[in-house]
């Protein structure tokens, strides 16, 4: 499926490639060739699929999903004004990526989650056995934009990011950004593997208050890289 313009998933939707007629059990979730494709057809700015938060009598709830589906970002030649990062999460609670195969975002990111530091409110989302890859990017490439991609980065408060593979992401494999100063940050990255061997990247894992005043403090109590596995 070609994305002319950034696909949204509501809240409570689930979109993900219907199982074969013999069950999940028949559909590995490695095999990324029999998932659904969405592939960005041209440099429109912004995300090329955005899991979006409801409204439910106040409150503001979550629970949209991708999964098994693959997410092809970089298209057409790169223009290094246009932000195209592949996936957001905009908030919400119990929102989750999971079993898809996301490449070549042409911006920052692959996978983006928002929280309260974006104005988002945000619990209980998880970013679970994804395959991320940048290798074809030629974000540091002599000849390319100098654009800097990560494979996910998070600033959910209670974001749980586990059991992915990451391979040639361009900045960080994996960036827990701060939540306010009223909010404490309490993610956790585990058995997560990150690879980088063809691309130049910043780092594998970081945990980053985005440079705000010396004079404030952000909470990172609880937040936790546990048992991931880094090749470089």
């Amino acid at each position: 499926f070609r994305v002319h313009t950034g696909l949204v998933i509501p809240g409570t939707v689930v979109l993900r490639t219907r199982a074969p007629a013999g069950g999940w059990q028949w559909f590995p979730p490695r095999q990324y060739a029999l998932m659904a494709r969405l592939v960005r057809a041209s440099n429109f700015g912004g995300p090329m699929v955005r899991i979006n938060r409801s409204a439910i009598a106040g409150p503001s709830l979550g629970r949209g999903r991708l999964e098994y589906v693959w997410v092809e970002g970089h298209r057409g030649p790169d223009e290094p004004n246009v932000p195209d990062l592949n996936v957001a999460l905009s908030g919400g609670n119990g929102a989750e990526v999971f079993g898809c195969r996301i490449n070549s975002s042409a911006g920052w990111t692959n996978i983006l989650a928002n929280g309260m530091s974006a104005g988002a409110e945000c619990k209980q989302i998880s970013i679970r056995k994804n395959l991320i890859t940048e290798y074809t990017s030629c974000h540091s490439k002599p000849d390319g934009p100098q654009l800097w991609s990560d494979g996910i980065s998070n600033s959910c408060e209670n974001a749980v990011i586990e059991d992915n593979q990451i391979v040639d992401v361009t900045d960080v494999g994996i960036v827990i950004y701060r939540g306010t100063e009223s909010t404490t940050q309490r993610s956790i990255a585990r058995r997560n593997s990150l690879l980088s061997s063809g691309n130049a990247a910043w780092a594998a894992l970081v945990a980053d208050p985005m440079f705000g005043p010396s004079t404030r403090e952000y909470d990172f109590t609880g937040t936790r890289f546990e048992d991931n596995l880094i090749w470089s």
